[in-house]
């Protein structure tokens, strides 16, 4: 005799009211979140379920989802994007995201942008969901505005990357917010507890900061001139007594380094690795065009005594993971559980066309793949269309979370 749930399937009612087990069972083989966020968008009761799903995924693996490049509409809307993926076979997807045209994105981390507002107020936003939350105004760097015209404003960000140690959906206040702030004549790093803190935590260095930021094994790491790493403790801001200092983990590196060589750091899929991925830059055709000629990759090795210093050595493959890097959060995920990922590649985007304003024109180009393991380039995944794309925020890698429902 059949069950009641099996009674309802076969008579095609009732579908939003399926046993939690089997919606469970099929969740479970959905690895890619385009299937995940379509499964959600049926019904609440098949959001609920996904969303409960989705959280216990994060809990076990933080890391489960290749990102999307989200990347202007072929309309060229002012207030929606559209997503891209560089490994599924469909590459644009249907789904368009409510993001207006704004000034420069600042970051994105486990699924949420981050934004600069006026006086330099950070804004969270998680173009999935469509939640907001409002940060205070960055310390010391209120007074820059008043030192440039609009448009450098408009395109050049006084922070120069904002990252998040996890996701404020499933975390509540129990996650950090980080950022590289320009200074009139150096960068450094600030942070933040949101929902507990009223103000950001400035650092002091001996060193002026780079290019990248992240968050690895309850430090923030942080790329330094000259090849140099610093990191810091973050698991006491806000805390009374607490003293914000930066030490520098690898020293000056300049032999095999060049300041123009934009540098990026990930965490490896396993989180045992730091690595930092260096990008050799080549100037094309226009003034302050500038194209990926090479991809370098490099491990952090931890010196065994603790006055000894860091060091980086050289690798020759990303033992199977795909590297993401560009404006968001740099990640690497294990290629082998993505249909079309390949493994030991990085894939680029275009961080630097709002750097210069007098480089906008030309809009985003510097985007594709390199195999470190073959030393070679892959056949661009996104051929961003000048006509569609210049004078339009570049696109940015994001990690799909669940639609509001």
């Amino acid at each position: 005799m059949a069950t009641p749930a099996v009674e309802t399937i076969r008579n095609g009612r009732d579908w939003a009211w399926l046993p939690e087990l089997i919606l469970d069972s099929v969740l479970q083989n959905l690895v890619s979140l385009q299937d995940y966020l379509q499964f959600s968008s049926v019904c609440k009761p098949w959001h609920a379920a996904a969303e409960s799903q989705k959280r216990r995924r994060i809990a076990t693996s933080p890391q489960n989802q290749a990102p999307l490049l989200m990347v202007p509409t072929k309309d060229r809307s002012h207030l929606r994007r559209g997503l891209y993926s560089a490994t599924a076979r469909n590459r644009l997807l249907e789904t368009t995201l409510p993001v207006p045209w704004h000034r420069r994105c600042c970051g994105s981390s486990h699924g949420w942008l981050a934004f600069l507002e006026e006086e330099d107020r950070v804004t969270l936003y998680n173009p999935f969901t469509q939640a907001r939350i409002s940060l205070p105004t960055i310390s010391g760097t209120s007074h820059l505005r008043d030192e440039a015209d609009d448009h450098f404003h408009l395109y050049t960000n006084f922070a120069k990357k904002i990252v998040l140690s996890a996701d404020p959906s499933t975390h509540g206040h129990d996650y950090v917010v980080a950022a590289l702030i320009n200074y009139p004549v150096y960068r450094t790093l600030a942070v933040i507890r949101p929902g507990r803190d009223d103000k950001w935590t400035n650092y002091t260095g001996p060193e002026e900061l780079s290019t990248d930021l992240i968050f690895h094994q309850g430090w923030i790491y942080a790329t330094a001139y000259r090849g140099m790493l610093a990191r810091a403790n973050v698991e006491g801001v806000g805390t009374r007594g607490y003293v914000p200092v930066l030490e520098m983990v690898v020293p000056q590196w300049s032999e095999i380094y060049e300041i123009s060589k934009p540098s990026y750091l990930v965490e490896s899929s396993s989180g045992d690795e730091l690595l930092m991925v260096v990008r050799c830059l080549e100037e094309r055709d226009h003034e302050f065009s500038f194209v990926t000629a090479d991809v370098k990759v490099f491990k952090l090795v931890r010196a065994a005594g603790a006055s000894c210093c860091h060091y980086y050595v050289e690798v020759e493959d990303l033992n199977g993971d795909a590297v993401f890097i560009g404006d968001s959060y740099s990640v690497a995920v294990p290629a082998a559980e993505f249909q079309g990922c390949e493994a030991d590649t990085v894939y680029f985007s275009d961080d630097y066309v709002e750097v210069k304003p007098h480089y906008f024109h030309l809009g985003p180009h510097d985007i594709g793949k390199f195999n470190v393991k073959e030393r070679k380039f892959g056949t661009h995944f996104y051929v961003a269309d000048p006509a569609q794309n210049r004078g339009m925020p570049p696109p940015i890698w994001v990690f799909p979370t669940l639609m509001k429902q």
